[in-house]
């Protein structure tokens, strides 16, 4: 699931994750599959300027493979990137609703947090970080920062969503 992006570009590495998501899934390996979508996503939203609009489309799609295939970790995540996307083009639009009438970004939050999935709560955080601090919003992008903190990454950050938070971490305690 991981490609090694210190040797190429990120891009170049973009498209080996649609490769491995097709692997896997002719292997009957649903959850390399979908992980692959998810690390496809987080590639293309964070490390590789893909555009918004295609993307988003892209990752309904993705959202809804992964709810079908009870990938449910990986289906929360890519809603989480789904919702990311709507908001930094304005788009007013619950992502969870396809899925529930009462789930939203913030009851996911809460249930993840009662239940200890670290990587969501982090994941919801950095979510909210990058809304806040492209929006121009710093000081919710630092209490954000802040909810970061109490979901530490536990490896040395592979996933370039992890690399480019860090980064805006910096940029966010320049402005304070």
């Amino acid at each position: 699931g991981f490609i090694n992006i210190w040797k190429e570009p990120w891009q170049a590495g973009l498209n080996k994750h649609l490769e491995a998501y097709e692997s896997g899934a002719s292997s009957g390996d649903v959850e390399y599959a979908i992980a692959n979508l998810y690390y496809y996503v987080n590639k293309g939203l964070f490390g590789c300027g893909e555009n918004l609009v295609n993307l988003s489309q892209s990752i309904q799609s993705y959202a809804k493979r992964a709810f079908q295939c009870n990938q449910h970790s990986m289906w929360k995540s890519l809603v989480i990137l789904h919702q990311l996307t709507l908001d930094l083009m304005n788009i007013e639009q619950n992502a969870f609703s396809p899925y529930s009438n009462t789930m939203t970004e913030e009851s996911c939050f809460t249930v993840t947090r009662n239940n200890n999935e670290t990587s969501i709560c982090r994941l919801i955080g950095y979510k909210k970080k990058f809304v806040a601090f492209f929006s121009g919003d710093l000081d919710a992008a630092s209490k954000m920062h802040e909810l970061c903190q109490e979901y530490p990454i536990p490896s040395g950050g592979r996933l370039v969503s992890a690399i480019v938070s860090l980064f805006l971490d910096g940029l966010i305690g320049f402005f304070f």
